[in-house]
């Protein structure tokens, strides 16, 4: 006892030499008490490393009687936070022990020391101690531990009473606490173990574990990377990418069973590569494994220069150009001004073909309202196959990412079009159709959009046809199982309009029964100053007999504009009159069902845009006034009146439009414009509201009689 006790006075006379911040030299404290002026960090998990870094400054300066409630605090603050913190803990330990040694503590050492070994049963001091202190630690530990001689088939990790360890080689020894522990493997690729035992003190145990594989690791490279890997047609992950021909690096498939096992590769634009492959009871990695390239060869001719070309809604190029496409189905679209191209059908590869992309005006469908018997791609699917061979128009399904992007900017009321039929007070205005119909296209970049509802049965619907800038749709109704059905409303998207600018000789003629030629009933301008005169038989043209009117009409067809067409003259005064050939102006009828106004809005846009002469500027900005008027454009229909530039006189001329802009007036409530436009177009008296319409003067003094 004299000796311990000599030994920890020097010791506490080397601490009492050492200055430390924020420490001054004192004789020993109570354990668990914080020494007087010592200032350590607050309780808590978060400040556990600072408050062992501060304890090891006290005891690496000797200062032991501040060190052994430095580390109280640590080892509780471990103990109640309930982290396994070994790295700390079992340091921690050390050091108290060889703290309360230093103070003469020996029991309350070994106490320690016996806590150390529990967490690291085979601790060793880091440095060179005091014989006495190794010896004391030696003989706690000769109490406490013993070793497991491990003998393992496959070294790796195991897990012993749930504390993981890594044994490096075949043959191992552990050093563990006395005890009963159970050691266990859960590894991939291996039956799991699970094995009891208990260590003696200062006794070994030897213990021989065989594993028993039951799967292996594949490394799968590849060339080219990102391909899809089945095993057993179970997916297990993609190759990473990978640069030009060289292979990927290996893609890590665990726990594949062993045995014959199926091995399928996918991507896309590329043959599927299907093979089989034996799993040894070994990690294994084949070597890199190719895939050859699935492509057709697709040339697309295009009408317009700068069309954009798409496959599967991904640009591809513009104009016409040579692409390869994947096998497979997909959609190939060429986007220009004058509409869009859809070829939907699916490639094989190694097959080669031409695509001719006629435009059509684009109508994709934004509305689907169903049946209770098919879902909305039901509907979408057999609409857009019914008006496939439609060649004026195209009504197709747009890709739901790229149509739910256009509404989020464009977004439609919730009943637009909501009846598929026309606009009524208790819907959606006219106005309001026009303007979200107009975002929604040009989100879309299209000419119009398209809605569709159901009919009178599952095979029945209303389409509903609303060009960009009308505020009232065209509905073609269509029974997609009725052929006849389907003909006709093809008919109506594909019929032309009639010809608004035509050869004329300003005469109007009718057939009479039983009378060979065509009687004049009216003749103006040209025909008039060249003689022609009510009740004139006409019987021939340029030298062909004119059995009728339609004789008449094909031969002022087939005259050259400018030219003279000599007519043959019958009757009380038989003679040939030349009458100079010009090109008049026609109309299209304001209500006429076999018109799809919506398609001719769009036509007689691109005609006045397009108009290479002053007649058919004339014509193209009259009759899109026309339509205008048709689809309660109010305003659009006069700024287009105002664009045709017509003569005074007889015919179609400034008269009629002149009426056509007191309709528009009227329709938008300017009640006084529109009184003057129908003063003016009343003292036109020879205007006609179409060649063989009826004339505008009687209709224009009707309109300012007002309503009886």
């Amino acid at each position: 006892m004299r000796l311990r006790r000599g030994i920890a006075t020097g010791l506490l006379v080397i601490a009492a030499s050492v200055k430390i911040p924020g420490a001054t030299p004192r004789s020993p404290v109570t354990l668990g008490v914080e020494p007087e002026g010592l200032s350590l960090p607050q309780a808590g998990a978060a400040n556990v490393d600072l408050l062992f870094e501060q304890a090891k400054r006290l005891f690496d300066a000797f200062s032991y009687p501040d060190a052994v409630p430095a580390l109280d605090r640590v080892i509780t603050e471990l103990a109640a936070s309930g982290q396994s913190r070994p790295e700390l803990l079992a340091p921690a330990y050390s050091m108290r022990a060889q703290s309360k040694f230093a103070l003469g503590e020996s029991a309350a050492a070994e106490q320690d020391f016996a806590s150390l070994l529990r967490v690291q049963p085979d601790y060793t001091f880091p440095g060179t101690v005091n014989a006495r202190l190794q010896k004391l630690f030696d003989s706690v530990k000769a109490r406490t531990v013993g070793q497991l001689a491990l003998t393992i088939s496959h070294p790796g990790e195991i897990q012993i009473d749930g504390r993981p360890y890594t044994i490096p080689s075949e043959a191992h020894i552990l050093d563990l606490p006395a005890g009963d522990h159970e050691l266990t493997v859960k590894r991939s690729g291996f039956t799991p173990v699970a094995q009891r035992f208990t260590i003696k003190p200062a006794d070994t145990v030897v213990l021989e574990l065989t594993l028993e594989r039951v799967s292996a690791n594949l490394e799968i490279s590849t060339v080219p990377g990102e391909v899809e890997v089945f095993i057993d047609a179970k997916s297990r992950g993609k190759t990473p990418r990978s640069t030009g021909t060289e292979p990927s690096a290996p893609l890590l498939v665990p726990d594949v069973p062993l045995g014959p096992r199926r091995l399928e590769l996918r991507r896309p634009c590329y043959v599927t590569l299907q093979t089989s492959i034996e799993v040894r009871p070994e990690d294994m990695r084949p070597a890199p494994l190719s895939l050859d390239r699935a492509v057709a060869t697709v040339t697309i001719q295009s009408p317009e220069p700068g069309a954009l070309v798409l496959v599967d809604g991904a640009e591809r190029g513009k104009g016409s150009t040579t692409l390869d496409v994947c096998e497979g189905t997909h959609a190939i679209e060429v986007r220009g001004a004058g509409g869009r191209f859809i070829d939907r059908r699916e490639w094989k590869a190694g097959a080669k073909a031409a695509i001719t992309a006629t435009l059509r005006r684009a109508f994709p469908v934004v509305v689907v309202r169903t049946p209770e018997s098919m879902t909305a791609d039901q509907v979408r699917v057999a609409v857009e196959r019914a008006m496939a061979a439609a060649p004026g128009v195209l009504v197709y399904t747009p890709p739901e990412t790229e149509l739910q992007a256009a509404l989020k900017s464009a977004p439609l009321p919730s009943d637009f079009l909501a009846s598929g039929a026309q606009v009524t007070a208790a819907q959606v205005s006219v106005d309001g159709t026009r303007e979200a119909g107009r975002r929604l296209a040009n989100a879309l970049g299209v000419q119009g959009i398209a809605a569709i509802a159901p009919g009178n049965d599952a095979y029945s619907f209303t389409v509903s046809l609303l060009a960009a800038g009308s505020g009232l749709p065209d509905v073609i109704t269509m029974n997609t199982a009725d052929a006849a059905s389907a003909r006709r409303s093809l008919d109506a998207l594909s019929a032309p309009l009639p010809p608004i600018v035509r050869p004329s000789v300003e005469v109007a003629a009718i057939d009479l029964s039983g009378v060979q030629g065509a009687t004049v009933v009216r003749a103006w301008g040209a025909s008039e100053k060249a003689g022609l005169a009510v009740g004139d038989m006409i019987t021939s043209a340029n030298g062909a007999a004119v059995a009728s009117v339609g004789d008449l009409r094909k031969a002022i067809a087939a005259a050259r504009p400018g030219s003279p067409l000599v007519l043959e003259v019958t009757g009380a005064n038989a003679r040939a009159v030349a009458v100079p050939v010009s090109m008049g102006v026609d109309t299209l009828p304001l209500r006429d069902p076999s018109v799809v106004y919506n398609l001719a809005l769009i036509g007689l846009q691109e005609s006045a845009r397009t108009a290479s002469s002053a007649a058919e500027k004339a014509a193209a900005q009259l009759n899109l006034g026309i339509v205008h008027l048709r689809l309660r454009n109010w305003d659009q229909a006069l700024a287009a009146l105002e664009g045709a530039t017509l003569p005074s006189g007889a015919g179609v001329s400034a008269g009629t439009v002149f009426y056509l802009m007191g309709l528009a007036y009227e329709g938008a409530g300017r009640t006084a414009d529109a009184q003057g436009a129908f003063k003016k177009a009343a003292a036109v008296p020879g205007a006609r509201l179409a060649v063989d319409g009826p004339l505008v003067a009687p209709l224009a003094q009707q309109k300012l009689r007002g309503p009886r």
